[in-house]
């Protein structure tokens, strides 16, 4: 079974990796993820937040993603981040999540999300 994660990712790597208990279901996160539909005030505003923050950064080209994987993945990411390794827990994302979306509302997400991880591209790192 695959499960939908979403969070911050930057040119230092993952930054969060949130479990989507709503199963998406949210009228903001519809809008940021057009495919999405239903509602939730929670998570619309933990993206909203995460959204605020990733416009507020683009110099780190932070990028807010919603990524669907399995469990393995899941676990695999989770303990590369506990390991304190967020630029690989992001490389294990890409590769291997069977889809990604990045949020609407942040200029350049694509280009960003591209070029990241690189802790060269972050100028406070």
């Amino acid at each position: 079974m695959e499960l939908n994660y979403y969070g911050l990712a930057s040119a230092n790597g993952l930054e969060s990796f949130i479990k989507d208990k709503t199963l998406g279901r949210g009228a903001l996160f519809a809008r940021l993820f057009p495919e999405t539909e239903g509602w939730n005030d929670e998570i619309s505003h933990m993206i909203a937040g995460m959204v605020m923050s990733a416009r507020a950064n683009t110099q780190r080209y932070s990028v807010v993603y919603r990524a669907r994987v399995t469990e393995e993945v899941a676990e695999e990411v989770q303990a590369l981040l506990d390991e304190g390794d967020p630029e690989s827990a992001l490389i294990v994302l890409k590769e291997r999540a069977s889809e990604i979306a990045l949020a609407q509302g942040v200029p350049g997400a694509k280009r960003m999300w591209e070029r990241i991880p690189d802790s060269s591209l972050d100028p406070f790192g």
